[in-house]
């Protein structure tokens, strides 16, 4: 081979016999071992270059590379900040990404539908954010206490108990950084709650679609403020 001694040398018996010994060690042909001898350049650089397990039994990459590359991408960002990520999760975010290029090469767009664009008011809304904004900056608070409190429709069992984590993660943190989650009903005593003797969240009920003012507003006062003292 090229770059290589010409020197020959040759094994004395014992030598020969202790390769024989480990080529069937692995159960594997004489044209494998070449094989991986001829590529042993390549196996060497992907292992010292990548992030791949050891365990892994052969070098070849996925076929949309793009897609592969900006999911890897998006899973250490999410790890980075902490979050828990699924196996469904990272199915769906694959996914939305190969459903964005495709949306991008034909020019397909996106419209929300607003469930409650006919009862919200917009223009009163924007000025809420302008004024919430100001006063955030005018008080200097810290960005790292703001919590949403939008209506989320949550189904509180659905959410994952186990993450995927990367080669460089040793464990995956439980460590959490909310508050409570304000669960709206439409009765005051619903009937799968019945022997129920205390919530992981804190539950409260109306009969509108829309969560009124009041219910917000002591919501903010006994649970918000608590949190924060």
């Amino acid at each position: 081979m090229s770059g290589m001694s010409t020197t020959r040398k040759v094994l004395n018996l014992e030598q020969k016999l202790e390769m024989c010994r480990l080529v069937e060690s692995f159960g594997v042909g004489l044209s494998t071992i070449s094989d991986i001898y001829r590529s042993r350049l390549q196996l060497s650089l992907h292992m010292n270059t990548s992030s791949c397990c050891s365990s892994r039994k052969s070098m070849k990459k996925a076929s949309n590379s793009a897609l592969d590359s900006a999911v890897y991408m998006w899973f250490f960002q999410k790890r980075a900040l902490d979050q828990t990520i699924s196996s469904p999760i990272l199915q769906e975010k694959t996914l939305d990404f190969s459903t964005k290029n495709f949306k991008s090469w034909h020019d397909i767009r996106e419209l929300k539908i607003h469930g409650e664009k006919l009862c919200a008011d917009s223009e009163n809304a924007a000025k809420f954010t302008g004024t919430l904004n100001d006063l955030i900056r005018k008080e200097g608070y810290n960005v790292d206490l703001e919590y949403n409190a939008d209506e989320t429709s949550l189904v509180w069992k659905y959410l994952p108990e186990t993450s995927l984590v990367s080669m460089t993660e040793k464990t995956a943190s439980g460590f959490n950084h909310r508050l409570t989650l304000l669960l709206v009903g439409k009765s005051k005593r619903p009937r799968a709650m019945i022997g129920v003797q205390k919530l992981p969240v804190v539950y409260d009920y109306q009969t509108k679609l829309i969560t009124e003012r009041q219910i917000m507003s002591h919501n903010k006062q006994n649970v918000y403020y608590s949190a924060s003292n």
